[in-house]
């Protein structure tokens, strides 16, 4: 397909919707997530036109040093008409940049980092800047503290991440602490975080996907005396297996409204439950065939022709304009609705 143009799908073609995939974390949880949503999707809506709708699963090594070589090698596939992702943050520029340069419209169900200009982009959540000044405001209005302490994910895009959002707190007045960074499988926090360390700080942050911090082992007796945040831009709310904390809130989206439809779905295709991510990839999914339906031209042979621009104009006619984030008290497992704030 030519950027400029269209793309031709022969009558026994498949319509190809790209996802990233990926064996490092939290890009694979993400990965798995965005997989789910699609599969839920296409098990309702698995063809459009007679042409069967594809997943094209592209592995993606997520190094700094990879992941650009890896996505390129998808904006190859001459079926490819989408792409929902990238799970893999790193080097999210040129990600984006090689895909909206083959003219493949990028639907992005998770908080992402870039800048620059990238016109086939389609975020579905706050991009990483404006999730950050939202996180910033929420801790300076709600906790009279001038030191925050840190525990991150120790891989690439979380500390970057954490660099815009300190960046911002230093800005208004308030201090980080260097942060305690922990490596994948790290399930016990007392050989990182010593009494006088803790004690530097009154509160907290988990800069954490849920599922990792869920699998944390030793919060209640390190962390009891503490206030402590659990800090995860994709997602509504956390799937907790802990002894609940006595001070203990949550940053994330504000609350989604997902169809009972999608969560009873998922729950039997997977025996879990759904999470933002997996909703927004359904999500992003309905909008690629709406889409279609509104402007691929179904020839006379059964042949798709399908004009790049009048498709990714439906596409953003279609994009739902993004949540903002809230922090919510968590007492007994259960989120206290009425005090959750969300500027």
């Amino acid at each position: 397909m030519d950027p400029d143009g269209c793309w031709y799908i022969s009558p026994t073609e498949e319509i190809g919707i790209g996802i990233d995939r990926s064996s490092i974390e939290p890009a694979r949880s993400y990965s798995n997530e965005i997989l789910r949503g699609l599969e839920i999707f296409l098990s309702i809506h698995p063809d459009y036109g007679g042409h069967p709708l594809k997943i094209l699963e592209q592995s993606v090594r997520c190094f700094p040093d990879q992941v650009g070589n890896d996505i390129s090698q998808f904006t190859g596939l001459p079926n490819a008409i989408a792409f929902i992702g990238p799970a893999c943050s790193l080097d999210s520029n040129r990600s984006l940049r090689l895909l909206s340069d083959a003219g493949i419209p990028i639907l992005t169900p998770l908080t992402l980092a870039a800048e620059g200009d990238f016109p086939s982009w389609l975020p579905l959540l706050q991009n990483a800047n404006q999730t950050a000044d939202s996180i910033t405001n929420l801790l300076v209005e709600n906790f009279s503290t001038s030191t925050f302490g840190w525990i991150i994910e120790n891989v690439p895009a979380q500390r970057e991440f954490l660099t815009g959002i300190c960046q911002n707190l230093e800005k208004s007045g308030h201090t980080c602490l260097e942060p305690v960074l922990l490596d994948a499988g790290v399930i016990n926090l007392s050989p990182y975080l010593s009494l006088p360390l803790i004690e530097e700080a009154p509160v907290w942050i988990f800069l954490y996907s849920s599922a990792s911090f869920s699998n944390l082992a030793d919060l209640n007796p390190i962390l009891k005396q503490t206030t402590v945040i659990l800090l995860d831009p994709n997602s509504f709310k956390p799937s907790l297996q802990q002894s609940p904390l006595a001070n203990f809130y949550f940053i994330g989206q504000s609350q989604t409204d997902i169809p009972q439809e999608f969560t009873l779905s998922y729950e039997k295709r997977y025996n879990g439950q759904n999470t933002l991510v997996s909703y927004k990839s359904f999500q992003a999914a309905g909008m690629i065939v709406q889409a279609l339906e509104n402007s691929a031209i179904l020839l006379k042979n059964k042949a798709i022709l399908l004009p790049r621009q009048d498709f990714e104009e439906e596409l953003s006619g279609l994009l739902p304009v993004p949540g903002g984030l809230c922090l919510t008290p968590i007492e007994s497992y259960q989120f206290i609705l009425q005090d959750q704030e969300c500027p």
